[in-house]
């Protein structure tokens, strides 16, 4: 009796296969991104960039003509008292204007008030409803035809008075 041992069926290897898969892949994928990113637009240029850099430039004009001022706008937080004080420069006591509460977190938080100095030129404003956190704060106003804007940030701590967590 001869016994033959079966040798096992020698499968073909799929290194091959899956070399060749694998790059036609990447180069697949690398067409596709080169393709993507040649229909995208890069221009760095708005279309609207005349108004914008107008609106920029009157912004910087108005910042500068307020920073001219001596002495300048003076803006106090008092976050205890959760108040805003504002004192107005010398000749700017019969200013209008808007004075604008950012919240960077949320837009739906930001608001607006009229700016009616007193005729000392101070005004008050509660900040009992706002709540706690960052806030930027803008101050457009006309005297005489100029305009003139300041810009500052200020946090509200959280209150203990149900103004905070």
């Amino acid at each position: 009796m001869s016994t033959k041992a079966s040798a096992p069926s020698a499968r073909p290897s799929l290194w091959p296969l899956g070399l060749v898969t694998a790059f036609a892949l990447f180069i697949t994928g690398t067409g596709v991104l080169i393709w993507l990113s040649r229909q995208a637009n890069l221009d760095l240029v708005r279309p609207d960039y005349y108004d914008a850099e107008s609106v920029h430039d009157a912004e910087r004009a108005r910042r500068q003509r307020a920073a001219a001022l001596q002495p300048r706008l003076r803006v106090t937080v008092d976050a205890a008292a959760r108040r805003l004080h504002l004192q107005m420069p010398p000749g700017h006591h019969s200013a209008r204007g808007t004075i604008k509460l950012y919240r960077p977190s949320a837009a739906a938080m930001d608001r607006e008030f009229p700016l009616q100095p007193d005729a000392s030129g101070a005004q008050e404003l509660s900040l009992r409803d706002l709540a706690h956190g960052l806030w930027r704060l803008a101050i457009l106003w006309t005297v005489a035809g100029e305009e003139y804007e300041e810009t500052s940030e200020f946090v509200l701590a959280p209150g203990t008075d149900g103004t905070g967590p």
